[in-house]
């Protein structure tokens, strides 16, 4: 999940600075096309993860409200990007997002990941 983060934090950054360097279609179909392993690499550590540190009568309701919260997560982040587009301008609003990778890596490195069994087993107990 970490590297998945860490990886997509790369490509973003990459694909949203990339046309101070080039504007050529092909490269930007390429580093999109890139994006789709560390994506999918960091939302399955994500579930996976939640799978095995979840208590098993609690996970239902966990991935209820994890769902719950990444939708009400989007809607203000399209508020607030509506709100700030005009001000700061597309380029630093996605650098911006490409940071939050970089804060989803660090977090689940450090609260997740560092985790032993042991510890899995005394959170669930």
């Amino acid at each position: 999940m970490s590297w998945g983060y860490a990886g997509l934090d790369a490509i973003a950054f990459l694909f949203v600075n990339i046309a101070f360097i080039t504007t050529a279609l092909w490269a930007f179909l390429i580093i999109f096309g890139l994006s789709g392993l560390p994506n999918m690499t960091s939302q399955v550590g994500a579930t996976g993860a939640a799978q095995r540190l979840c208590p098993a009568e609690l996970y239902g309701r966990f991935q209820g409200v994890a769902s719950a919260t990444g939708a009400a997560g989007g809607i203000v982040g399209s508020v607030l990007v509506g709100l700030l587009v005009d001000h700061a301008g597309v380029t630093i609003l996605l650098n911006v997002q490409a940071t939050l990778h970089v804060v989803c890596g660090i977090a689940s490195y450090v609260f997740i990941v560092r985790r032993t069994p042991a510890d899995a087993a005394q959170i669930a107990a």
